[in-house]
């Protein structure tokens, strides 16, 4: 069946709960956070039911949920790279007259197929989205009330908020931060892996910042810069990057870290089965192509995913003398061997009977093509 698991909490709040195992709310004087999940286990300090994991019991009455999240490289100049906005359907008018005080929040979204259906893979389930609501609308139309959260790709702190909610506007107030917040820095003979892992810090110190790159890589000329926009700061640096050492790097915000990964690298392969498979993989480009799974949240941006070989009797597909070939489509991928995943789209309506509508679209590329071109 399919599994969501939304929560939206205060920043301080979820700082608190990674620190301690047991919080009592009444003693701390904090909210609990704002969760919405699809699975449901019994409560153990009463009757009734709480939020569950995926492989605890499908709650039929969950509430609908809608999002469209694009995952992409932040060095690319592609629009997106995280940034979602979320529907949640049914809720109360409490929650729709307080959705302004949802700004600034932390949200995580977790998705996938839960325990139910013969193809869920519960192990598949991953963390899509975990970024900051820059605005929360409600709205009522009808008997229909909805909640819409627009959420950034990562947690902006909270002295970055400001500028970041509406990085268009330029108020007059002096206590506002500066929209400037964003600065790299490489000195000639310097280590470039520092420099990028200085201003990413800066971005957000509470972040893990991992690079698959261990260094040093020195630097052949100053690189020096001040944006406005993280998105902007992420594609200087990979700009600078190519500059430097002739190779393409990705750079990504995946749960609460930030990931710098060289694409000329090798690694193992997540296999992809044919059965998981939606259709047939189809081309975009000259050397692109994109295929469409059940959404899980397993693969990210810069993974080497294998698609599958299947001889063309699988499956119980069977073909007589000479008429093989027209059976291949039905039982085999266009497409096999390892590719590069550039580009995630997870396209989420809970409450709609189409499949396609529950599901994840990767846009890969040969790995091959990317690893000669590096070179």
């Amino acid at each position: 069946m399919r599994f969501y698991r939304l929560s939206v909490s205060d920043r301080t709040q979820t700082e608190k709960r990674q620190n301690s195992q047991r919080l009592d709310l009444r003693k701390e004087h904090v909210q609990p956070p704002f969760l919405l999940c699809s699975y449901v286990r019994r409560s153990n300090n009463g009757p009734g039911f709480v939020p569950g994991t995926s492989t605890d019991q499908f709650d039929p009455g969950a509430l609908d949920i809608q999002f469209q999240i694009t995952q992409t490289s932040l060095t690319t100049f592609e629009e997106g790279g995280g940034d979602a906005a979320i529907t949640i359907r049914g809720v109360d008018i409490s929650t729709i007259n307080q959705a302004s005080n949802l700004v600034g929040k932390t949200v995580s979204l977790q998705a996938g197929m839960g325990r139910g259906l013969p193809l869920s893979n519960p192990k598949q389930i991953g963390e899509i989205l975990r970024g900051t609501v820059r605005g929360s609308v409600g709205n009522w139309v009808g008997t229909d009330l909805s909640l819409t959260l627009y959420v950034a790709n990562y947690v902006i702190p909270p002295d970055h908020q400001a500028a970041q909610i509406a990085p268009e506007l330029h108020p007059h107030d002096a206590t506002q931060p500066p929209v400037d917040n964003y600065q790299f820095h490489c000195t000639q003979g310097g280590d470039l892996v520092t420099a990028v892992r200085t201003a990413l810090s800066h971005v957000n110190p509470t972040y893990k910042i991992i690079i698959d790159e261990k260094g040093p890589i020195p630097c052949s000329e100053d690189g020096f810069g001040i944006y406005r926009t993280f998105k902007d700061l992420c594609v200087a640096i990979g700009k600078f990057w190519y500059q430097q050492t002739g190779s393409e790097i990705l750079i990504t915000a995946q749960g609460d870290a930030f990931r710098v990964m060289n694409q000329a690298r090798r690694m193992h392969p997540i296999p992809i089965r044919f059965e998981e498979l939606i259709g047939q993989p189809s081309w975009n480009g000259p050397v692109d192509i994109s295929f469409t799974c059940p959404m899980r949240g397993d693969i990210q941006v810069g993974d080497i995913v294998q698609l599958p070989n299947v001889g063309s009797n699988a499956y119980g597909v069977i073909g007589g003398s000479g008429t093989d070939a027209l059976y291949v489509p039905k039982s085999r991928s266009l497409f096999s061997g390892n590719f590069y995943v550039g580009r995630i789209t997870h396209l989420g309506q809970f409450r709609s009977p189409d499949g396609q509508q529950w599901a994840t679209t990767f846009h890969c590329w040969p790995a091959y093509q990317k690893e000669s071109a590096s070179q």
